[in-house]
């Protein structure tokens, strides 16, 4: 250490130097970063919402490897243009994703969706914007099985109309009988029958009853996508972190400056030193 010490005190200058120089260059780029401002938002994926629970394939090592699809959708570069075009967002590719983050939480049924940029009511737009288009596409499977299962409920509901229909008039035929003086064979065979078929239809009816009350839970029960916490416009920023970059600054300038002042030591300390010259008489009373 004493000799690491003593190379260090020799070549200070340099060491001072450079670490300046380092120092002062990192100053400079945190005064000249921008500030960002980030926009949150939480969405909540509805169970029925289609394949945004599945898994991503992970062809390649990524930051998305093993990550809900409903990341992959968010993040597609196409789908974010779209939006930033919509929005007013001047930013495109790689710079345009960088902005965008989004984050499962949980058990992947949360995503917490982040957006950057240096304009306040940008960033917030842009979240705003991503959130309720993503919606949109992870809704359709939900709006399609509620189509199917208002139709089928509507079916349900007609036959069960037309039975309790044909249910009354069958009990006012039964009441007609009742109270008719016939007592013939005939009339044993239309009131024997008038019972059997409402008993039929009463038995039908429950079924379509338990039918209904079964696709109206379902109707109940599908749950699309949703923002359980919408983005605010920030108010302050998140960046650039300037008291961390100037100190991150110092640290590396004298990183550099010990790597620099040992560099040039080693250098000068290299360089072969010339011998005196001697004559040709000296030479020759040597020999």
């Amino acid at each position: 250490m004493s000799d690491y010490m003593r190379v260090i005190w020799r070549r200070r200058g340099t060491l001072t130097a450079v670490a300046l120089i380092v120092t002062l260059g990192g100053i400079a780029l945190t005064g000249l970063a921008p500030e960002v401002f980030e926009s949150e938002a939480v969405i909540h994926l509805g169970a029925d919402s289609g394949g945004m629970y599945a898994q991503a394939p992970s062809p390649s090592r990524g930051i998305y490897a093993q990550a809900p699809s409903a990341v992959v959708a968010i993040t597609a570069l196409p789908f974010l243009e779209r939006i930033a075009r919509e929005v007013g967002v001047p930013e495109r590719g790689r710079s345009l994703q960088r902005m965008v983050q989004a984050v499962p939480m949980g058990d992947g049924r949360l995503i917490r969706l982040r957006t950057r940029h240096g304009d306040p009511e940008l960033s917030q737009r842009l979240n705003a914007a991503i959130a309720r288009a993503f919606i949109t596409r992870a809704s359709e499977p939900v709006r399609r099985k509620r189509e199917v299962t208002d139709a089928q409920l509507r079916e349900v509901k007609a036959q069960q109309r037309e039975i309790e229909r044909f249910l009354r008039v069958t009990q006012r035929l039964l009441a007609d009988l009742q109270t008719s003086r016939s007592r013939g064979v005939e009339h044993a065979f239309s009131r024997s029958f008038a019972l059997n078929a409402m008993g039929a239809m009463t038995s039908e009816i429950g079924e379509l009853h338990a039918v209904r009350l079964r696709l109206e839970q379902e109707l109940l029960a599908l749950e699309p996508p949703t923002v359980i916490e919408a983005a605010d416009v920030p108010g302050e920023p998140v960046g650039a972190h300037r008291v961390r970059n100037i100190l991150l600054s110092l640290l590396l300038g004298g990183i550099v400056g010990i790597a620099a002042a040992f560099i040039v030591d080693y250098a000068k300390s290299s360089v072969p030193v010339p011998l005196p010259e001697t004559s040709d008489a000296v030479r020759s009373r040597s020999i």
